[in-house]
């Protein structure tokens, strides 16, 4: 991968990298949910190797994002977490909860928005319902200016809470935690409560 040419590329596609690999926070979580809740199996290697590669990325320092070293770090993690699903015979390493939102507003909004930006947005929340790990993803989202282009987008809170529910029916073999009514409900209320959503949403 040529990473002077995502250096060339417009922010909002290295913030779609960024949203897309930081849900491997969330997924991983999804996924040893479900395999606690005996509906999947839980491949040890894959879940390694994905984790291990957010990590990488996540404690990577950085001064801009077009840093050479947070490019290869972005690029090297989203290659891993590839591989994590191939190894695991499905992409339950990189796509949980998050991934099921974003799918559910490609068919509801006219005009999608970066599939990225969408699965960063979702990833966030999420990591709230889950509370697992939203502090760090917050902050990654903060410093690399993820949350500054997102207030600039117009999403419609309306848009969101019918993704939420609609999610489940993209993959009803999966049992994340946005499968169960309990956490669907939960995640529209961080819709109006969480400050960050009240900052990025409009009505």
């Amino acid at each position: 991968i040529d990473t002077n040419v995502i250096k060339s590329a417009p922010d909002p596609f290295i913030y779609s990298g960024i949203g897309d690999l930081i849900s491997k926070i969330t997924a991983l979580y999804d996924w040893l949910y479900e395999h606690q809740q005996g509906y999947s199996t839980l491949d040890d290697f894959a879940y390694m190797i994905a984790k291990k590669a957010v990590n990488s990325f996540v404690r990577t320092p950085f001064t801009s994002i077009k840093d050479d070293l947070f490019l290869k770090e972005l690029v090297d993690s989203l290659a891993m977490s590839g591989i994590a699903n191939e190894m695991a015979g499905n992409s339950a390493p990189s796509s949980g909860s998050e991934h099921l939102i974003s799918h559910a507003l490609d068919k509801l909004m006219d005009v999608p928005l970066l599939h990225g930006i969408q699965v960063g947005i979702a990833t966030y929340l999420m990591s709230k319902v889950q509370n697992h790990r939203w502090q760090r993803i917050h902050t990654v989202l903060t410093d690399t200016g993820f949350w500054s282009y997102a207030k600039t987008l117009q999403l419609k809170r309306k848009d969101l809470e019918k993704a939420i529910d609609l999610a489940p029916t993209i993959k009803p073999n999966r049992h994340t935690f946005i499968h169960e009514e309990k956490y669907r409900t939960e995640a529209k209320l961080l819709l109006l409560n969480d400050p960050i959503f009240q900052q990025i949403l409009c009505e």
